[in-house]
């Protein structure tokens, strides 16, 4: 699986929700307050190096909410699925 292949079917890589899901635990924000806390959670990926993630989810810009509100959507339905 490529990552054209990923971008192209809106597909959210495991390794992104699991991270997300880590912040979210870690903060206990739910799915509302890590989009309202948006630039603290992509300053903390920043800060623990996973800028590649930042960059996957905001390819247009920080203000390009499409992926990062279906990361979050996916993170939630992959919690729900444990």
């Amino acid at each position: 699986m490529s990552l054209d292949w990923v971008i192209e079917n809106r597909t959210i890589p495991l390794e992104v929700t699991e991270i997300l899901q880590k912040l979210s635990d870690k903060h206990q924000y739910s799915v509302d307050e890590m989009h309202q806390h948006k630039h603290e959670i992509v300053n903390e990926l920043q800060l623990i190096g996973k800028g590649y993630i930042v960059k996957f989810l905001f390819p247009n810009g920080i203000d390009d909410n499409e992926r990062w509100l279906h990361a979050l959507i996916r993170m939630e339905i992959r919690r729900l699925q444990k």
